[in-house]
């Protein structure tokens, strides 16, 4: 499912890198990750800035100024930051 309501997307990967069960690296994005990293990655980081499908009126200001690696523009469209952790089981 494609939208073209995401303004911008960012995945980050949180690495356990000696099999202890605990996170050791922690927001690496997909292309910091070594061949060898892929079997330890224990858990997804995703966050989506979601723009509205209309300007509001009298403009729409956000409090966010930065979110998923984008500064939020400053038009008339309103925006929802999304963020989600997910946690990868059967490893």
């Amino acid at each position: 499912l494609v939208s073209r309501r995401i303004y911008a997307m960012q995945l980050t990967y949180d690495i356990d890198s000696n099999d202890d069960l605990i996170i050791d690296a922690t927001g690496k994005g997909a292309s910091e990750l070594a061949t060898t990293d892929w079997p330890r990655v224990r858990s997804l980081n995703i966050q989506m800035l979601v723009q509205s499908e209309k300007t509001a009126e009298g403009g729409g200001k956000t409090s966010v100024t930065s979110f998923a690696g984008v500064t939020v523009p400053s038009d008339k469209h309103l925006y929802l930051p999304l963020q989600m952790n997910v946690a990868l089981r059967n490893q």
